[in-house]
This record gives C-alpha cells, sequence and structure tokens, in this order.
C-alpha cells in the first residue's frame, strides 16, 4: 500500500510540473562493491542505486558489513559506499554532490573463475541534470563556478605504488535546450551520438570541465580542494541545462576516496538565473517523498 500511495504521489507531482522538463531533469546514485580476482575481471558484487530521470533526489547507502552479495553471500565486510545528490529548491544555484567509497581491507572467501580475490572495489557514481531559465532582459556572460573538496588514502600499501583505480573525479558541463540533449552520465555519448550542444562562450570554447575537478593521489589525512569554471553566452528566455557527475572509487587494501565534503557549485549572478525543474512546494514534497520510497531500490 505505501508503494502504491507513493507511486501515486509521483505521478500528481509530474502533473504538475511542465510535462516537457519531467524527463531530462533528475538525480541518481549507483554504488557497488565486489572482488577484484587474482585471475582477471571481478566478481561477488553488490549494488545499490536510486533517482532516475525527474526523480529530484538520489541516496545510496552501501555497507558489506550487513549486506549479501549478488549470490546471497556473506556480508563480507569488505566495505562501504555511498552517494547522495538532489535538487535545491533554492532556484538559482546548482546541486550539491557527496560520494565516498571507503576499503576495510577485508575479502570475500569465495573461489571463482579459477582464483580467491586478490583484491576487493568500492564505488559510487551520483549524477546530476538540472534545467534553468536566464532571466536577464538582454545578452550576457554566465559564469559557474565549481569547489570540490576531498580526501584519499591511497599509500600503496606494501607495493608504494598509488592504485589508478582509486581516485575522486567530477565532471560538470552546461548544455543548450534542444531535443537531442537526454538525461545520460555520459557526455561523449551525448554530443557524437545523440547530437546534444554544449553552451559556448563568445570565443567558442565549451562549458565542459572534465579533468580539473580530480584527485588521484594520497593527501595524507588532508582534505584539498581542486576548483573550476564554466562560462557561457546566454540570451533573454533561454533555458540551459547544468550537468554533473562525482565519482569516487577504492580498489585493493584499505584504500579510501572521501567526497563527502561535496562537490558545489554557484553561479557568479544568481539573481539572474532560476531552475525550472523544482516544483512548487506542494508537489515537491510529494516529489520527494515518491522518489525516495517508490523508486528506490536495492
Amino acid at each position: 500500500m505505501i508503494r502504491l500511495t507513493c507511486a501515486l504521489a509521483l505521478s500528481l507531482s509530474f502533473i504538475l510540473a511542465p510535462a516537457s522538463l519531467a524527463q531530462e531533469w533528475g538525480a541518481q546514485s549507483t554504488s557497488g562493491i565486489g572482488d577484484i580476482r587474482s585471475t582477471g575481471g571481478q566478481s561477488n558484487f553488490t549494488f545499490d542505486s536510486a533517482g532516475g530521470a525527474g526523480i529530484p533526489i538520489a541516496d545510496t547507502e552501501l555497507n558489506d558489513a550487513v549486506s549479501t552479495d549478488f549470490s546471497g553471500n556473506g556480508p563480507w565486510d569488505r566495505g562501504l559506499a555511498r552517494g547522495f545528490t538532489g535538487l535545491t529548491f533554492a532556484g538559482n544555484q546548482p546541486n550539491p554532490m557527496r560520494s565516498e567509497s571507503t576499503l576495510t581491507g577485508n575479502l570475500s572467501q569465495e573461489f571463482k573463475f579459477g582464483s580467491f580475490p586478490a583484491g576487493a572495489v568500492a564505488s559510487n557514481g551520483v549524477f546530476v541534470s538540472d534545467i534553468f531559465l536566464y532571466t536577464g532582459n538582454q545578452p550576457g556572460t554566465i559564469t559557474l563556478n565549481y569547489s570540490l573538496e576531498g580526501t584519499l588514502v591511497d599509500s600503496g600499501g606494501f607495493s608504494g605504488i598509488a592504485d589508478p583505480l582509486t581516485f575522486i573525479r567530477a565532471q560538470v558541463a552546461v548544455f543548450a535546450d534542444t531535443p537531442q540533449y537526454r538525461f545520460l552520465d555520459d557526455v561523449p555519448t551525448l554530443t557524437l551520438e545523440e547530437g546534444a550542444t554544449l553552451k559556448q562562450d563568445s570565443l567558442g570554447n565549451d562549458a565542459y570541465d572534465q579533468d580539473a575537478l580530480f584527485i588521484n593521489n594520497d593527501t595524507g589525512g588532508v582534505k584539498v580542494t581542486q576548483t573550476t569554471s564554466l562560462t557561457f553566452d546566454v540570451v533573454p528566455g533561454e533555458t540551459f541545462y547544468v550537468w554533473q557527475t562525482l565519482r569516487t572509487s577504492a580498489a585493493f587494501g584499505t584504500r579510501s576516496a572521501d567526497a563527502w565534503g561535496t562537490l558545489t557549485g554557484s553561479f557568479d549572478q544568481p539573481g539572474l538565473v532560476t531552475s525550472l525543474s523544482a516544483p512548487e512546494p506542494a508537489s515537491a514534497a510529494l516529489l520527494a517523498l515518491g522518489g525516495l520510497l517508490s523508486l528506490r531500490r536495492r
């Protein structure tokens, strides 16, 4: 009965929101923990996912100390993977994102594919797509500033070599509101296959950053900050999509990638932009409740 009621609430909230906007904005989170095989490949995974297109909140938390793997074995206590993101409902700022992947150093005891596991891997990915309206009365330029905070434990253990599967990485972009834009978390797929268009500045530079928000070296227990800015031109009445991903991954040993300190973004002129995905307060409550209780799946 609860699931049916939440699904009905979610449907009603979509009726209150513009139909053309309901499918391309939203939030999602996916967490996973599994084995890395000494013979190659991975196995014994357990997953948690939430959110999707049209859903304003995504929250996953996978604790391998209490969760069995996909075969029903365990729990193995290999680690923790969690993520959270959601629309702010403030109306004039991008969405904050949080992600963490941590390993305990424990392994499963499953002999598969000719080997016991050589290590474990924990990962989380969060993704947000939000649509904004430029409310200025003349053409202008908007700058979107981002800050990523995180700590990385990747000392290399006995080998003394950092592992490339242990990292914190965010990517950000701004897309034109065209029929080719989709709720997808991969820019090359959007631009090369779907034909979506990245917004640009007056010099023709794309509003897309895939490299600056990246932490892949041990931080010695200290929280580090990476920043970047996206600049793009707008005209009165224009709508555009702000696209954000944040991923954490930890592999082998007791490594961890902690970006719970978050990825945040801010417009340099917040008074001239407003989110079109945020419903009215009454429908927002229905939408959040429906998204969390009806569409969350283990």
